[in-house]
């Protein structure tokens, strides 16, 4: 399946977070691949709905986003990761979105 465009550098912090540099079997990183897609499409629809969720007086909006990432890394079966470990890609894939911004409310 091909990744979109956009999402290829969130693949890159899902595999650098859940993988550390290994290498992940075909089967493992096509499941990767799906859940970036979700992930990433999570965060467009935010991003797209709310333009202004990185200004500092918008922090709750960021807290719900980051919130509604985690639930989905959580409630994904066979489970992928534990809470601490999803609380890390979740905060890695916020700071991505925020540097991101401007390509990803084009999609």
């Amino acid at each position: 399946s091909e990744l979109p465009e956009h999402c290829a550098p969130f693949l890159r912090t899902v595999l650098d977070v859940l993988h550390a540099g290994k290498t992940p079997t075909p089967a493992e990183l096509l499941r990767l691949m799906d859940v970036t897609v979700e992930l990433v499409d999570l965060l467009v629809q935010e991003l797209q709905s709310n333009r202004n969720i990185w200004s500092p007086h918008k922090r709750a909006a960021q807290d719900e986003l980051g919130g509604q990432l985690f639930d989905h890394l959580m409630r994904l079966r066979p489970p992928l990761v534990d809470a601490d470990l999803a609380g890390v890609l979740v905060d890695r894939l916020i700071e991505q979105a925020r540097a991101n911004h401007d390509k990803l409310v084009q999609v």
